[in-house]
């Protein structure tokens, strides 16, 4: 539980696997209830770097003084943070944007979607 999470994620395009991450606000715990975070973008992981920053920027823009981020989220409503990660979610293909189909810490391979254990897998 976070106020910004993440889970990778993959889309085929033109026939190739595309890495991606789904982007979640609002996720939080206290003593009496839990909230996961909701779903606002899925992006290239190679721009995750850059929604992350566009979303900062917006909390710090747009905050009211002493505001919590968890406080903002819930003031302005997803759908700010949707319109303003909507231009990341541009899925070119390979031959446009070559290196949007490199995971982040892997940029010297191509990316492969494989099925395999999970971290939750019993």
């Amino acid at each position: 539980m976070a106020d910004i999470g993440f889970y990778g994620a993959s889309s085929d395009v033109a026939g190739r696997a595309m890495p991606q991450y789904v982007m979640l606000l609002g996720g939080f715990t206290d003593f009496e209830r839990v909230q996961f975070g909701r779903a606002v973008a899925r992006i290239p992981a190679q721009r995750a770097p850059e929604a992350l920053a566009r979303v900062l920027a917006l909390y710090r823009d747009e905050r009211q003084e002493g505001e919590s981020f968890r406080g903002f989220v819930a003031r302005v409503g997803l759908e700010r943070f949707r319109e303003a990660l909507a231009p990341l979610q541009q899925t070119p293909t390979f031959e446009e944007a070559p290196e949007l189909y490199r995971d982040l810490g892997a940029e010297d391979a191509l990316f492969r979607a494989e099925i395999g254990p999970g971290e939750c897998a019993a």
